[in-house]
């Protein structure tokens, strides 16, 4: 559930009926019930101070109330979760004993076939986080110095926004996807995680960090900008400091719409292989796969970066 989202509309319609059911409705136990304690306990003192005659406190305990009444109306329409990365203290628990008991026999061979592979299998993956669409499916991101295996899973949350499951595996959980062994809907499980890794890799390792790289650079040219617009010496430096800004700037929206897009395709996959199964098209252009869409993508971005000379020349200089 994001910002703006139906979801989040209907959580503020629920709250602007009474304060605290728009937190519960978005599964925010503790927020939806401190609101309604609140709320009632405010309600019953207000009832009480009126009907003592005890005027004076009313028109304290009114405003209170009120402010209460807004404040949950605007908490339930303006939440918006992180994406969630799970690591738990359990997950830590369980690959402390699995490291105890490792078997190192094949283990290089091992990494090698997990390295080379898109998708994976995460044994139990499906009952430690329920509701995953791909079952113990995964999309292998990378191995850590531990040897741990670090596996993202995609799903759709209870008001279809885009989800992502991060967990970390020891290897020897982990197993490489065998067709011949996989039923029908393993099959069909297989071949949406093949069409959703390069998205979702695209997302998660290209257009993440390089969102929070270009808004430290705006931040960095700003503050340049700022230094040179106060000196005497450099005065004439300013024009390029502001090219390069407005170019940030523009690789920034930019980025922010691939990472829109790339959303946009994971999600409908989601969807598209919930309500039609078997029989479900990845893109509603079938000249262009989904592969062929993020590579678009991404070059038109390319292309963007390579042109914004102002800002690859304070890059150049390590000026940013």
């Amino acid at each position: 559930m994001r910002r703006g989202s139906i979801g989040n509309i209907f959580a503020a319609f629920v709250s602007f009926l009474f304060p605290g059911l728009g937190q519960l409705f978005q599964g925010r136990f503790a927020a939806g019930v401190g609101f309604i304690i609140g709320y009632l306990s405010l309600g019953i003192l207000l009832y009480l101070y009126f009907f003592s005659g005890e005027l004076s406190a009313v028109w304290v305990i009114l405003p209170i109330l009120l402010l209460v009444w807004l404040w949950s109306i605007a908490d339930a329409g303006g939440w918006e979760p992180e994406v969630r990365r799970t690591w738990t203290e359990a997950d830590e628990r369980n690959w402390a004993i699995e490291e105890k008991n490792r078997d190192w026999t094949g283990e290089n061979e091992q990494l090698k076939r997990i390295r080379n592979s898109v998708v994976i299998e995460a044994d139990g993956a499906d009952i430690r986080y329920p509701g995953l669409l791909l079952g113990n499916l995964g999309i292998f991101l990378d191995v850590d110095e531990n040897h741990r295996v670090r596996v993202v899973f995609p799903k759709l949350t209870p008001t279809v926004d885009l989800e992502y499951v991060d967990s970390w595996y020891n290897n020897q959980s982990i197993r490489i996807p065998d067709l011949e062994k996989m039923d029908g809907q393993n099959k069909l499980n297989f071949r949406v995680a093949l069409i959703l890794a390069l998205p979702v890799r695209e997302h998660l390792q290209f257009v993440e960090p390089e969102i929070l790289n270009l808004r430290r650079q705006k931040n960095k040219i700003g503050e340049l900008l700022n230094l040179v617009a106060k000196s005497e010496v450099y005065a004439t430096r300013r024009g390029n400091y502001e090219e390069a800004l407005l170019q940030v700037e523009e690789l920034l929206n930019k980025s922010e719409e691939l990472q829109r897009l790339y959303v946009r395709l994971i999600r409908e996959v989601l969807i598209g292989k919930q309500i039609a199964g078997t029989d479900f098209q990845p893109t509603a252009d079938k000249s262009l796969s989904i592969d062929d869409l993020v590579k678009k993508a991404k070059q038109e971005y390319q292309t963007m970066k390579n042109a914004a000379t102002a800002y690859t020349e304070l890059q150049r200089t390590g000026q940013i």
